[in-house]
C-alpha cells in the first residue's frame, strides 16, 4: 500500500554523487538500521549496488547522459509483521533538478494494521542536504510564506492555481480579530517539500483577496489547500468549541490530504 509520495525541485547544482550522499546520511542516521555510513559508501562508487544485512536491502542505480543525470535508491526493511519499502529518484538536467520520494507498506498478515501517513525523514534529509529550489514564484523550504500589504496579485494566483507552482499551496488565513490560528513555521516545517505555507498578513488583505478570486479564498481564521492549476480546495474549519484539539491534529490532517 503506498502511504507516501511526493516530488519537489531541489538546487539544480547538485549532482547525483551529493544525492547519494544524503541517502547514506539518511539510512546510516536512522534508529532501526544495521548498516554504516562506511558501508552505504559503496553505493557511491558503482553505478548499480546492492547491499544486504539481515533484514534490510539497499539497491542504487545511477545513469548519466548528454541531457539528463539520474539516481535512484530502494530501500527495503522488514520490521514484524510490515515490509517497508522506500523509493528516492534524483533527476538532473540543463535547467533544473527534481527529487520524488514514494513509501510503500506490506502487510504479511491478514490482521496487521498499517501504520497512518507520515512524512517520511528522508524529505528533511534532502531538503537539508540538496537544498529546495523554486518552485514558481515560490522557494520550496521549511518556513512559511508571510505575504505583504502588496501582494494581492500573488495571493490570487496561488488561489487560483495559475501560479505556475507544481507543490498545493496551504493557505493559512488571518482570524478576524487579528493573527493567526496555529505556528505557522512550524506548519510549514511539517509539511516542507509537500506543500508550500502561505500566511497572509491581516484581515483587510482578505477582504481585498476576496474581490480578487469572486470569494474563493479561506478566511477568518481557516486554512485552505489549493491544488495547482485550479485542481480544487479543501478547507479546514477550526471551531471554537474544539481548537485546541483541531490545532493538534490540524498537521496530520493537511498531510493525509497532501501525500498523493
Amino acid at each position: 500500500m503506498l502511504l507516501f509520495a511526493t516530488e519537489f525541485s531541489v538546487s539544480a547544482d547538485r549532482t547525483t554523487a551529493d544525492f547519494l550522499n544524503a541517502m547514506v546520511t539518511w539510512i546510516s542516521g536512522s534508529p532501526h538500521t544495521s548498516l554504516s555510513a562506511e558501508r552505504l559508501r559503496e553505493l557511491l562508487q558503482k553505478d548499480e549496488a546492492f547491499l544486504q544485512d539481515g533484514n534490510e536491502r539497499v539497491q542504487s542505480l545511477v545513469s548519466s547522459s548528454a541531457d539528463v543525470d539520474l539516481a535512484g535508491i530502494r530501500y527495503s526493511r522488514h520490521d514484524d509483521d510490515l515490509e517497508w519499502l522506500t523509493t528516492v529518484v534524483f533527476s538532473r538536467t540543463a535547467s533544473d533538478a527534481w527529487v520524488g520520494v514514494r513509501v510503500e507498506c506490506e502487510s504479511q498478515h491478514a490482521a496487521a494494521r498499517l501504520p497512518p501517513a507520515k512524512k517520511p525523514v528522508v524529505v528533511r534529509t534532502v531538503l537539508e542536504s540538496l537544498g529546495g529550489a523554486a518552485d514558481g514564484p515560490l522557494p520550496i523550504r521549511d518556513r512559511a510564506h508571510v505575504l505583504a500589504n502588496a501582494d494581492i496579485d500573488l495571493a490570487a494566483k496561488l488561489i487560483r492555481g495559475d501560479a505556475g507552482c507544481r507543490l498545493p499551496i496551504v493557505y493559512v488565513s488571518a482570524q478576524f480579530q487579528g493573527g493567526h490560528i496555529l505556528d505557522v513555521n512550524r506548519l510549514a516545517a511539517d509539511l516542507s517539500g509537500m506543500a508550500h505555507v502561505v500566511v497572509e498578513p491581516n484581515r483587510p488583505f482578505s477582504v481585498r483577496l476576496q474581490l480578487e478570486v469572486d470569494s474563493e479564498n479561506v478566511y477568518g481564521g481557516t486554512i485552505g489547500i489549493y491544488w495547482p492549476e485550479g485542481g480544487g480546495r479543501r478547507a479546514f474549519f477550526l471551531g471554537e468549541s474544539t481548537r485546541p484539539l483541531a490545532i493538534w491534529r490540524a498537521p496530520s490532517k493537511m498531510r493525509s490530504e497532501l501525500h498523493y
